[in-house]
């Protein structure tokens, strides 16, 4: 008794106490200081159910938390144009599906039209489809329209742009089941898609045709063509001949067959070199059968006057950029803008990915799908 007596004392204020058999039991709590604060200075928790402010509160949290995640993606988008592409298939969508509900209404007074947001499953098949068949947005001379179609690319596009937006935008629409099921994953867009592939062959098959009738200069018509070889090239360090070809261009600014015959000609009667000698030399075998020329020896961007040395990569890019710069062209690319033009231009008029990476040079392991696509 004397050590129990001995421990509660030591104890004392503890909630703990001493049963017959020294064992020591725990017993209710001592009454705790009504402050809402510690000795630290922290709140004490409290039980109280939430109020509507700070339900409030959280709510504007996740917004702001939706808003930082936005605006990083957006500054990744913008590095890589990815976010002008991804617009421009977005508002292409929200203008089709409009008016067609808006026809749907006009047709059936009764009918509710559905909005296009939030981005569903449903209402991107239905774009999809309408995709596959509608003529290709391309302007035509003489107020000619466009019949060739989207191909497997495009479809392929305009998926990842609507999934970006969906999956952007679904925390907006928390109640809606539809708008938080992924686009690629369900069987509608799949099959589409599928639908877009099986249909490529015949497409291109199509488009090639229309391209033939469509190029023209009337019966009996003879078009010249600039035809250029090339040996030696960033991808090609092996001599390999490569051809290459164009056509004059309906816009003079536009037009690669002007441009060089403007660039030669500021060189010989702007700035008045000595024209080169036309006579052909067959001596040379280094020139094949159709033998040398003066002339093989000029380049098209020269570091001198006599237009017989290769322009260094620095003042050829320093040159461009200041041409930017003084036409309030803004672009990430310098050297390799025209290129870009080039590819994207080329795609959105019929060529197909392997026909524009011919064009380019590009290797099916380099940069063109994921720079220029």
């Amino acid at each position: 008794m004397a050590h129990q007596h001995r421990l509660q004392k030591k104890l004392a204020g503890a909630p703990y106490r001493y049963n017959d058999m020294e064992e020591v039991v725990q017993t209710s709590l001592p009454d705790q200081p009504s402050s809402s604060a510690s000795k630290e200075g922290i709140p004490a928790p409290t039980s109280a159910p939430h109020t509507t402010a700070l339900q409030a509160s959280y709510a504007a949290l996740e917004d702001r938390s939706h808003r930082l995640r936005q605006d990083v993606v957006s500054e990744n988008q913008e590095l890589k144009q990815t976010g002008r592409i991804y617009g421009r298939h977005y508002q292409s969508y929200i203008k089709w599906f409009e008016a067609s509900e808006a026809s749907r209404v006009e047709a059936d007074p009764s009918y509710a039209p559905i909005p296009a947001l939030p981005i569903t499953v449903a209402k991107v098949t239905l774009y999809l489809d309408h995709e596959m068949t509608r003529p290709k947005k391309i302007k035509l001379s003489e107020g000619a329209e466009s019949t060739s179609t989207c191909g497997p690319e495009h479809a392929k596009q305009v998926v990842s742009a609507l999934e970006h937006h969906r999956f952007d935008t679904q925390h907006l629409y928390p109640n809606d089941p539809l708008a938080q099921v992924s686009l690629r994953s369900d069987a509608r867009i799949k099959t589409l898609q599928a639908a877009f592939e099986e249909k490529e062959p015949e497409r291109v098959k199509k488009s090639h045709a229309l391209k033939a009738v469509g190029t023209h200069a009337g019966p009996g018509a003879t078009i010249r063509v600039l035809a250029l070889l090339a040996d030696s090239a960033k991808h090609n360090k092996t001599g390999r001949v490569d051809e290459h070809g164009a056509l004059s261009h309906l816009h003079p600014e536009l037009c690669l067959v002007g441009g060089i015959g403007l660039l030669f000609f500021s060189h010989f009667h702007i700035i008045k070199q000595p024209l080169p000698d036309f006579t052909v030399d067959f001596m040379d075998r280094g020139y094949g059968q159709f033998g040398k020329r003066d002339w093989y020896q000029l380049v098209a961007f020269s570091g001198q006057k006599d237009c017989k040395k290769e322009m260094s990569y620095e003042t050829h890019h320093d040159r461009l950029k200041e041409i930017h710069i003084k036409n309030n062209v803004k672009i990430s690319k310098v050297t390799h803008a025209g290129r870009q033009f080039t590819a994207k231009t080329a795609r959105e008029n019929g060529a197909s990915s392997t026909e524009v990476k011919a064009l380019g040079g590009w290797s099916e392991s380099g940069s063109y799908r994921a720079c220029y696509d």
